[in-house]
């Protein structure tokens, strides 16, 4: 992460809750390609596919799942790296 993007994340995260929520929802609606806006409709047909897409590879055994505790231990490693 660049300087000036740690330096945005910590005033960020010292915003009050409410804030940080609709700047979270900001960022994470400017991240879909441009001319893929779906409807809501889609949006959710599109989810509900991957999900079905998703449960047939797991059922299959194409897929590695893992813990919680895996997954708190691998966000942890992540986040302590500098």
């Amino acid at each position: 992460m660049t300087e000036r993007a740690q330096s945005l994340l910590e005033e960020v995260l010292a915003l009050p809750y409410e804030e940080r929520f609709r700047l979270s929802n900001a960022v994470r609606d400017s991240l879909h390609p441009p001319g893929e806006d779906l409807s809501p409709e889609e949006h959710k047909n599109a989810w509900a596919g991957e999900l079905h897409r998703r449960q047939a590879a797991r059922d299959a055994g194409q897929m590695r799942t893992y813990t919680l505790q895996e997954v708190k231990s691998r966000v942890d490693s992540l986040l302590n790296r500098s």
